[in-house]
């Protein structure tokens, strides 16, 4: 979501303000520096360079800043409207922001679109995309198997009853047991067995 922001005002804030979410950060401290933040948040927001700022706990003034921009999207943008796909949704919110940000917004007396312009962003095209590599534990079956999406794939019998990490990579699965790594393409459909 944040890279489709990024390349729609065309580069990336030097500053974010967040809401208290679990997405973003997993304990809230007074002090936001002494928060504990998402792991992979983090280092989404080191990778593209921007700091992130957190919403005060019980002061609504900061939340608001967030809150009103939900709420005038849903109100403005949702409220009536019909889409028969995903494709359809991001076609319509796109032209509807075009047009709303090329007004004159009412607080400020300023046309969001100009206000962008100042905001002095940092370019977008020299960082490569962030990928994301979701890892997770698996215990070798004592077949000698690892269950992955509803698919087994095979690892030597010395493994078993071990505990593997497993990673996608494109179509590749990898498993990785007591540092060693085996590749397998990712199979389709399940109960089949590699």
């Amino acid at each position: 979501m944040h890279l489709n922001a990024f390349i729609h005002t065309g580069g990336i804030p030097s500053e974010i303000l967040y809401d208290n979410m679990k997405q973003v950060v997993i304990e809230r401290k007074i002090g936001a520096s002494e928060s504990r933040f998402n792991s992979l948040f983090l280092q989404f927001s080191q990778h593209y360079g921007f700091d992130v700022r957190l919403c005060y706990p019980h002061r609504p003034q900061t939340k608001g800043k967030v809150e009103n921009s939900i709420k005038f999207i849903r109100n403005n943008f949702f409220a009536g409207r019909e889409f028969s796909s995903l494709q359809d949704l991001n076609n319509l919110v796109t032209a509807w922001l075009e047009k709303v940000n090329s007004t004159v917004h009412r607080t400020t007396g300023r046309i969001p679109n100009e206000m962008v312009m100042e905001e002095n962003l940092h370019p977008l095209d020299s960082i490569p995309e962030f990928r994301i590599s979701i890892t997770e534990e698996r215990k070798v079956s004592s077949d000698c198997y690892v269950s992955y999406k509803g698919n087994r794939y095979s690892v030597p019998w010395k493994y078993a009853g071990r505990i593997a990490t497993v990673s996608e990579e494109g179509r590749i699965l990898n498993i990785v047991i007591c540092e060693d790594t085996y590749e397998h393409e990712i199979l389709q459909g399940t109960g089949r067995i590699s």
